[in-house]
């Protein structure tokens, strides 16, 4: 998967969730936004018998992570609440996919991350 659609597949997944949250939402994603975090980890062993999802998930939860400490990829942040608001979708959004995938070890490992 390119790096862009990781990030427009995601931005569609919030979109057509509607509103608040896609209220936020850029019209695309931030020039020169690079998901490298999801490629990175679609390309391990244990994402190998589906790269594309492990790499929209671990996108979604960087995505969340962004959303409360760093500069988002794909909302204007003009509103700190819906801000923490879609950063914490954005968590459960990557958590209820991996639980779906039944990856419950890493389920775990990011639950004691978060």
């Amino acid at each position: 998967m390119s790096p862009v659609s990781t990030l427009e597949r995601l931005r569609t997944l919030v979109a057509a969730e509607g509103e608040p949250l896609a209220a936020g939402l850029l019209d695309r994603a931030l020039p020169g936004a690079e998901p490298v975090i999801g490629a990175i980890a679609a390309a391990g062993p244990r994402a190998s018998a589906d790269p594309g999802e492990y790499e929209l998930l671990i996108e979604a939860i960087y995505e969340g992570y962004l959303l409360h400490y760093g500069v988002s990829r794909l909302f204007s942040g003009s509103d700190a609440d819906l801000s923490l608001l879609a950063g914490d979708r954005l968590y459960t959004l990557g958590l209820e996919r991996l639980v779906a995938l039944g990856d419950l070890e890493a389920v775990r490992e990011l639950a004691d991350v978060i």
